[in-house]
């Protein structure tokens, strides 16, 4: 799990455009080479900052930790939050559309 954890880390800081330093300052870290050193497995995060930096990236910690959860598209996270603003009809016609669009990329 910790492996995983490290190289999560990583990968969505990476995906981000973040250095370790300007990620460690964002999560407003005392020492700037805090994320370098839980990248490295130098040290471990406790819990409440695995939960900080999921919120920060908008992520499940249960992603950062291999808890099988996925990350969502900023698209879908977007459509997502809207979505429930909806009728159940108005949903219906949603998916449909959606559904429609899919399968008319597909050829």
């Amino acid at each position: 799990m910790y492996v995983v954890l490290t190289e999560r880390l990583k990968q969505i800081r990476e995906d981000h455009g973040l250095s370790q330093k300007e990620l460690s300052h964002a999560l407003g870290f005392k020492s700037p080479n805090v994320m370098g050193m839980y990248e490295r497995g130098e040290r471990k995060p406790n819990y409440e900052t695995i939960k900080e930096i999921a919120n920060y990236f908008n992520i499940s910690a249960d992603y950062l930790l291999d808890h099988k959860s996925t990350t969502l598209h900023p698209k879908t996270l977007e459509l997502a939050k809207n979505i429930n603003q909806l009728s159940n009809s108005d949903f219906l016609l949603v998916k449909q559309i959606v559904n429609r669009l899919i399968e008319a990329k597909k050829g």
